[in-house]
């Protein structure tokens, strides 16, 4: 009965509390990320999806777990089956002794919407220390040409 009313309600709370409610999400969001790796990868993975069609012009279709072409869990023990000698999730992200998961072939490559989805598939993926990822940039190797998705 009071669907309408309490939908205006909501929306005149959200509007006069906005900044109050961003900061409390932005704070649950940070605490979450560092004792959720799960949670963490996911955020990770749809900001870059995100920000790669948005920087190609593209409208992205699908939900970021299609485009990548498996589940966040999968994809989690992909990710930690290609660890190296020190890597584990606490030491993920930025910063002196942290990796990022990288893109072999750098999305910035790709030329089309069809290249981009195929160049965020998993299996373009793998972590890599922060200093080589750095390095590596968004260059190009031979060996990656020869890269098949």
């Amino acid at each position: 009965k009071n669907k309408e009313r309490l939908s205006k309600r909501s929306k005149e709370y959200r509007n006069t509390n906005r900044v109050r409610l961003n900061k409390k999400k932005t704070e649950y969001v940070k605490k979450r990320k560092v004792v959720d790796p799960l949670y963490k990868l996911k955020m990770v993975v749809r900001d870059r999806i995100r920000g790669a069609f948005m920087g190609h012009s593209f409208k992205k279709k699908g939900s970021s777990a299609s485009i990548v072409g498996i589940d966040f869990e999968t994809l989690k023990r992909h990710i930690e089956s290609k660890f190296t000698k020190g890597m584990n999730w606490k030491n993920h992200g930025q910063g002196y002794g942290m990796w990022h998961i990288d893109h072999k072939i750098p999305l910035s490559s790709a030329k089309t919407e069809d290249e981009l989805i195929t160049l965020c598939h998993y299996t373009n993926l793998q972590p890599l220390w922060e200093a080589d990822n750095l390095k590596k940039s968004n260059k190009i190797f031979s060996v990656q040409v020869k890269l098949t998705l």
